[in-house]
């Protein structure tokens, strides 16, 4: 049993994350956060938690293995090398399947998926790609000779097939080749007709170029500058001076099949000839425009980057032996204006320049393609507002702008209580709120310079130019004033509150990170520790300082079991009428080195928020079950230890399994073994806990019912849950003595409860007894069992061995 040595790397502030994560062990998701179930369209973390990540996708992936076994295959790696990233098709709960990036992270026993919904950006990605393979093909397949120079050293980038073909060297033969060792021309020369080729200057050269085979070949090239991935390149077209007549032909062919539209003109800018593709782009066949200026017909200026004088620049350029090369908008025969890329450059004959062909690639999909890639990496997908990605980038910008002595305000923003909304009605209609609060906000407060959606029900606001804390003040009661009208959405009637966190600028941080963390603090402590009307709250050091307390205890906490500063104490429970030992309840303490004693009332709930109550859990009841085990080989008398267990651990679907491995390994009958758990199981999921109590019952673990009386529990809760005995919490005990006026009230109270338990055949027990006069009245009113500082403290274990042995008959 290695459970005592399993720690639970967990991140108490999963829900902050923009992307949807969930957390595997044993195969199985054991939690998630709100953005998960954005993302697969799940109304609760409870219906995901207990499903196996492949029974979220499709029966097979996209490479034909079924996913429950590439699954496995997957989680196996991951736990190997602690990392693993990956591609997987993944469904939504609507049946729509989505193609997800995967991060996997181990920590500890935990597999922490990152994922990320790329569906949208796959499909654009995927239509631009299709496109680039078209020109590759062309490219590659061009009867013609093609080849893409390093303009700044010669070096023969690529070259298609023709050109392979045609030099009689492989393809790596050549790409391992500079021009220079092609051109029989002094190196110094190429050199220089290589920087006029860049500059633009010539682009018509006549040259001599060595074969492999020793052959020297009449060549005419064709060389234009060209940019890919910002590297500098000569884009080269080579036609043998021998085969002249046969590459005109195939010059025609090329024109005529151009996946592009080309315009073929005189020196006077008049067509003499267009291929198919230009009457497919522009709608102008030859007859309608043969003979005449090109201008006329697809050049107007009102279009962006062009003026009147655009086509003629573009004559005069190429005229002169000149490239150009832009990207600019034209207009089609039914006047809508199109993006294109224009190449222009000239024709030469006997080495003169007779006129030009101007080629119109359409880039109109590109540039919407491009312009959604940019909203989507921009954008929140759901509010339309900025990502919390883009907007640390522009507030970075903001800040680096702002001139001395201004000052920024930063408010962030909570939504109370949103997560009922999604667990009662459903995302889609919380989806719905949200983007009604977020156009109810940027409607009304037009001046903030900064607006975006953090994740979840959680937004930012960014003002400028801030002369005061009472103006952001204002502001902030400005959005809770808008909040008055109810959200209507499907004749539903919602009324919301927020609470409101501000830092500003420099105070309270000089960059975004330090800024938005400060407000967002300030907005924590609103929700939860201000009790007043509305909850706006400006950050303060204070506060930053209670919360490093928290991350420094969370940090030793985590490597508590490892340093082996948890330990056990024993306080017993005894028959209250015959004295006789009938129980201990086990109560967990902790010693750090840096911290000393720490309280469980501190250490426990950072446990259950940061999910290491699993580990700690499952370390107590190991270890109690080993100490029974060591007692009863030591014959020492056994009695049922009880133990405290959380919410949390009771969600959890494969407690009961861990439970029975742990008694059987240690060969520990049930009836030794008792849980405690309190009232506030009514506020989990109580479906998910009563099943566990129900399994739990069954291999005979009894269940009590701690701090009776303090929470809020029905009586059919006591029936749904097992329970067998009732423990009544100290309060009550503490009044028997009270001089307060309604001492009788309690005590009549007290009266009633341990009636009530009578009636439903359940055991009780008085905690936190220290007089004889409570042990006395509570005899009179039929209490079963005692305990308290009045027959014994909390023992350490070596301790409560010796109290066991002495006072196996203990009277009072």
């Amino acid at each position: 049993m290695n459970s005592n040595k399993e720690k639970v790397e967990a991140d108490d502030i999963a829900d902050l994350f923009l992307n949807a994560l969930y957390i595997i062990k044993d195969d199985a998701i054991v939690g998630c956060n709100n953005s998960a179930l954005e993302v697969f369209k799940y109304d609760n973390k409870e219906e995901i938690i207990g499903l196996r990540p492949y029974e979220m996708s499709p029966k097979k992936q996209p490479d034909g293995k079924l996913s429950k076994t590439k699954g496995k295959e997957i989680v196996n790696i991951a736990y190997e090398k602690g990392y693993y990233e990956f591609e997987w098709l993944h469904k939504r709960k609507t049946g729509e399947d989505f193609i997800a990036n995967i991060k996997l992270y181990r920590i500890g026993l935990f597999l922490y998926a990152v994922i990320t919904d790329i569906t949208e950006v796959e499909k654009l990605r995927m239509e631009l790609k299709i496109k680039e393979d078209i020109y590759k093909f062309i490219f590659n397949n061009h009867q013609t000779i093609m080849i893409l120079i390093d303009s700044e050293t010669g070096s023969i980038i690529d070259a298609n097939k023709a050109a392979i073909s045609y030099y009689g060297y492989s393809r790596d033969e050549l790409l391992n080749k500079k021009i220079q060792y092609i051109n029989v021309l002094p190196k110094e020369e190429v050199k220089k007709e290589m920087k006029r080729a860049r500059s633009k200057s010539k682009n018509y050269f006549l040259f001599t170029h060595k074969l492999a085979n020793g052959e020297f070949r009449d060549v005419e090239v064709r060389s234009f500058p060209i940019e890919i991935y910002e590297k500098k390149l000569l884009f080269s077209i080579i036609y043998d001076v021998n085969n002249k007549i046969t590459e005109q032909s195939m010059f025609h062919h090329m024109f005529k099949n151009s996946p592009n539209a080309v315009a073929i003109l005189d020196n006077k800018n008049r067509v003499i000839n267009i291929n198919k593709k230009f009457t497919d782009l522009f709608q102008f066949s030859l007859n309608e425009i043969k003979g005449k200026n090109l201008k006329e017909f697809i050049c107007i200026s009102e279009c962006n980057n062009i003026d009147e004088n655009d086509n003629q620049n573009i004559l005069d350029s190429i005229l002169e032996g000149g490239l150009v090369e832009c990207e600019t908008r034209r207009k089609r025969k039914d006047g809508r204006l199109i993006d294109v890329e224009l190449l222009a450059y000239p024709i030469f004959s006997n080495n003169r320049i007779i006129g030009g062909n101007v080629v119109f690639k359409d880039i109109t999909d590109k540039k919407r393609m491009n312009k959604k890639i940019k909203y989507l990496a921009e954008r929140d997908s759901l509010t339309g507002l900025y990502n919390r990605f883009y907007f640390n980038k522009k507030f970075q910008l903001l800040i680096s702008e702002v001139s001395k002595g201004d000052r920024l305000g930063v408010l962030f923003i909570d939504i109370d209580n949103f997560k009922d909304i999604n667990d009662s009605l459903g995302h889609h209609i919380g989806d719905k709120i949200l983007v009604e609060f977020s156009k109810r906000i940027e409607n009304k407060l037009k001046n903030c310079d900064l607006f975006a959606r953090f994740g979840g029900d959680e937004f930012v606001l960014v003002i400028n130019n801030v002369k005061s804390k009472s103006d952001l003040k204002a502001i902030a009661l400005k959005i809770i004033d808008l909040l008055n009208d109810p959200f209507i959405i499907n004749d539903n009637y919602f009324y919301l509150s927020v609470s409101i966190g501000i830092s500003v600028y420099p105070i309270d941080g000089k960059d975004s990170y330090t800024l938005v963390k400060n407000a967002d603090t300030a907005m924590y402590k609103a929700k939860y520790n201000i009790a007043s009307k509305h909850k706006i709250l400006f950050y303060s050091r204070d506060m930053g300082i209670e919360i490093e307390q928290n991350f420094t205890m969370i940090n030793y906490l985590k490597k508590a079991i490892e340093n082996n500063e948890l330990y056990i104490n024993y306080q017993p429970i005894i028959q209250i009428n015959n004295n006789q030992i009938v129980g201990a309840e086990s109560l967990l303490r902790w010693k750090n080195s840096k911290l000393g004693n720490v309280s469980p009332d501190k250490f426990i709930p950072i446990a259950e928020n940061t999910g290491l109550i699993y580990s700690i859990g499952e370390w107590v009841i190991e270890n109690i079950c080993k100490k029974i085990n060591e007692w009863k080989k030591k014959g020492l008398k056994l009695i049922p230890i009880s133990v405290n267990i959380s919410v949390k651990q009771l969600e959890y679907i494969r407690f009961t399994e861990f439970v029975r491995k742990t008694l059987d390994y240690y060969n520990i009958e049930p009836k030794y073994i008792e849980f405690e758990i309190t009232e506030s199981v009514s506020a989990g999921n109580i479906d998910k806990i009563a099943k566990t109590v129900k399994e739990l019952s069954e291999i005979g673990i009894k269940i009590s019912m701690d701090d009776f009386g303090t929470g809020y529990s029905s009586l059919s809760l006591l029936k749904k849950l097992f329970i067998n005995k009732l423990k009544i919490d100290k309060v009550f005990i503490d009044y028997i003595e009270s001089n307060l006026d309604y001492k009788k009230d309690y005590n009549k109270l007290l009266k009633t409860i341990i009636n009530m338990a009578k009636n439903f055949n359940l055991k009780v027990v008085a905690e936190g007894i220290e007089t004889r006069n409570q042990l006395e009245l509570l005899k009179v009113l039929g209490c079963d069992f005692r305990q308290g500082y009045l027959f014994s403290k909390p023992l350490d274990v070596d301790s409560f061995e010796i109290w066991v042995d002495k006072n196996s008959k203990y009277k009072y």
